[in-house]
């Protein structure tokens, strides 16, 4: 009796050892670098930040406008009361027809036709988008106001995943002296329809960083 009851304890004792090591097993495997994140859901989308040296980004004159309706026909209008970071109005063309409309509901609010400086006009800078271009193409446009025409803006970084996409503007040139009349600024990229055909949130925002 003594021998069954001295086996019986030698197999727990076995079955006990052996379930420790498989336990050690599992968590050398969760913890392995190489695998981590690979079943992990928070970790499945990370943020891409898209190469601005592949992209072809314009600037375009608009003039100044506090006109709501730029704010409350763009992409992002439900962002606009959000002061945590300053939002700008964007807006998507896939085709041809969106961006003529786009030209005339704003032809009475913004300045579609004269250009600024060394700056074109906004017709002149679309002026090639045509129903090819459209095809595998869309263009994005962000709207920046400003104290003073001598300021000038531009593309920082765009970041994207699988449904979101932003796009951060920057002030590329901040003089000490500058002229007080009041202005505005289309930025423009084009992109591959198949870069972000899945992005379902646009925004465009404003970054307090000169170069």
């Amino acid at each position: 009796m003594k021998k069954i009851i001295l086996l019986i304890l030698c197999l727990i004792i076995i079955l006990t050892l052996a379930g420790c090591k498989n336990y050690e097993i599992s968590n050398e495997t969760l913890n392995d670098p190489a695998l981590d994140g690979a079943e992990d859901p928070e970790n499945a989308l990370e943020d891409i930040i898209i190469d601005l040296e592949t992209l072809n980004i314009k600037t375009a004159y608009a003039n100044y406008s506090n006109d709501a309706q730029i704010y409350r026909v763009c992409l992002n209008g439900d962002k606009m009361l959000e002061s945590a970071v300053q939002h700008m109005p964007i807006y998507k063309f896939d085709v041809k027809e969106e961006l003529e409309r786009f030209k005339n509901d704003f032809s009475g609010i913004l300045t579609m036709d004269l250009g600024y400086d060394e700056t074109p006009s906004f017709n002149d800078a679309v002026s090639g988008y045509d129903d090819d271009f459209f095809a595998e193409h869309t263009l994005l446009l962000a709207y920046i106001q400003a104290n003073s025409g001598s300021f000038r803006y531009g593309i920082k970084d765009i970041v994207c995943d699988d449904s979101s996409f932003c796009m951060y503007i920057h002030k590329t040139v901040d003089p000490e002296v500058y002229t007080c009349d009041m202005s505005g600024w289309f930025v423009m990229a084009e992109f591959e329809d198949r870069n972000i055909q899945n992005c379902e949130s646009f925004d465009a925002q404003l970054i307090n960083e000169t170069t």
